[in-house]
Order: structure tokens, then sequence, then C-alpha cells
């Protein structure tokens, strides 16, 4: 019988295992990158076996993701696994290079987990919400956008664009409040 890219998947799988074996001594945890799955996949994976990532920048409900793709292929068979990751438009630290390396980095890490079925277990950092640490608090960038708000039709347009999870915020909507005063000084917001 010929092996199949299922079969290939399924090998890779049962032998795969890819300790967080690095620590990051400012956050206090250990971690795994996506080259230390690459690895361990290529270690594990049959011979005439191709593993590729590659990703791609999306712009999904005006925030941009990047979006990662890994793939394995074999016997002229693909299989995939996507993953996004919100790409920032300012990071306390990084230039524009580095912030899209970094979104591609985690994106690319969790398509490849998806891939070769690995767990996080339970204390898994990443899955911290630490968005405000790093800079990229979602209500925070909403409130410097509305402040940055020229005129009343760019306060409504920033409105508009904002997702509905960020429009819920009490800081951003204070800010739009504030904001709507000074455009409109005899209203009220809407």
């Amino acid at each position: 019988m010929t092996k199949t890219v299922h079969d290939a998947l399924a090998e890779i799988q049962a032998k795969i295992a890819v300790p967080k074996g690095r620590n990051n001594d400012f956050g206090g945890y250990r971690y795994r990158k996506a080259e230390d799955i690459i690895s361990a996949a290529r270690a594990a994976a049959p011979a005439g076996t191709i593993i590729l990532t590659s990703d791609k920048i999306e712009e999904i409900a005006g925030q941009v993701f990047v979006i990662a793709t890994a793939s394995i292929t074999f016997a002229g068979q693909t299989i995939s696994a996507n993953a996004g990751a919100m790409h920032p438009l300012q990071k306390k630290g990084m230039d524009a290079s580095q912030i899209t390396g970094s979104a591609s980095s985690y994106a690319r890490k969790y398509a490849l987990q998806g891939l070769f079925a690995l767990d996080d277990g339970e204390h898994d950092p990443d899955a911290k919400d630490n968005s405000k640490e790093n800079g990229n608090d979602p209500a925070a960038q909403a409130i410097e956008y509305i402040n940055g708000a020229e005129t009343n039709e760019d306060l409504l347009r920033a409105w508009e664009n904002l997702p509905e999870a960020v429009k819920d915020s009490i800081d951003v909507k204070a800010a739009y409040a504030v904001r709507y005063r000074h455009f409109n000084p005899k209203k009220e917001a809407a």
C-alpha cells in the first residue's frame, strides 16, 4: 500500500515532541519557537516529506493580521493549517519590520502547532493576555486613534472602524465622548 500525506502526518504527529525548552527571563516563562517545531518535525517526517511555512497580511474588520500557513507535502498531496496574529501598527521598542516579523513568527508557530497537534499544556504564557504590558492594548490603541482625529468627520470614521469589542470599553467610550464634545460643543456624544 502506498503511503499518503495523511499517513505521513500521522507518523509525524505520533513521533513529534517539542518541549518548551527556551526560557524568557523577563517574563518568567518557558516557550518554544517555530524553528523548534520545524526541526522536530523534520526529524520525525518520513523521507520525501516537504515542510513549508508562509504568511500573508490581511485586513479583517479594520484590524491588520498576519495569516500564516504551515504545510506538509508528501506523495504529491498537501495538508495545511492556518493561524493568525494581530499586527499592531506600533509596538514599544520595535520598528515596523520587527513588528511584522514578530507577528509572523507568532502566527507561524501556532499554524505549526495546529498542523502537528502540539499541546500547549495548562500554563501557556502565550495564552495569557499580556497585551497591555507589550504595548498592544486594543483599547489604548483605539483611544490614540480617536484622539488623533482632526475633524468631526475623522472622529466619526475612526469610531465606525473600531471593532465592536473595543467600542464596548468604558475608556474608549469616554475618550470618544470627550473628543466628540470637542468638535460638537453643544451636542452630546452619539
